[in-house]
């Protein structure tokens, strides 16, 4: 019986989003994430050391130089864990540094709307955004337009993936219609 209630009291947390950390549970962040890309303007402050203090661009190949660090991956990063990074490499030079990164401007979060809608081209993403509010974004559709045949294509790890979306059936039931929540990089595609 002990065992059933434990597997009830799981099976509940793990579908609320929860994760246990030291001070107990709470809502699992992960998705809330911001993950650096390539564009991206980084302030970086090295307590007491004004020297490296400054704002570093992520390069196309990902990564960010400072003085005594060199290179450091932030692609995919968070700012916590490029600060480790720094941090660490750091201790060879300075004793217990002290590391913040904060980002100053998002060029890399961005999603890409083409075909026939009014307004083609480069939105920024802002917060959660789904297949209707990026038409919204880009004026809606031309007359042109063949809404049952959209498709969101998404790069998942170095693949490819298309999603096939029908605007009528979003319309319907945007859970099965595929109202999807666009991701950094999406592109929507309306024929």
């Amino acid at each position: 019986m002990l065992k059933k209630i434990v597997v009830s009291v799981f099976i509940g947390v793990f579908s609320l989003g929860l994760a246990w950390t030291p001070n107990g549970w709470a809502a699992d962040k992960k998705d809330d994430v911001y993950l650096a890309g390539a564009g991206d303007l980084l302030h970086i402050v090295i307590w007491k050391n004004d020297d490296i203090t400054g704002d570093y661009l992520v390069r196309p190949d990902g990564k960010i130089t400072l003085p005594l660090v060199g290179d450091v991956v932030a692609t995919g990063m968070s700012t916590d864990a490029i600060a480790m990074q720094i941090s660490k490499k750091l201790k060879l030079f300075i004793e217990n540094p002290y590391v913040t990164v904060i980002v100053t401007q998002t060029s890399s979060n961005r999603i890409y709307v083409l075909g026939e809608v009014q307004r083609p081209g480069v939105y920024p993403l802002q917060e959660r955004l789904t297949v209707l509010q990026a038409l919204a974004l880009s004026g809606g559709f031309t007359q042109f337009a063949k809404k049952d045949r959209m498709s969101v294509i998404r790069y998942e790890g170095n693949r490819q993936v298309k999603y096939e979306v029908n605007y009528r059936d979003i319309l319907k039931d945007p859970e099965k219609g595929r109202n999807l929540l666009l991701k950094r990089g999406d592109t929507l595609v309306v024929p």
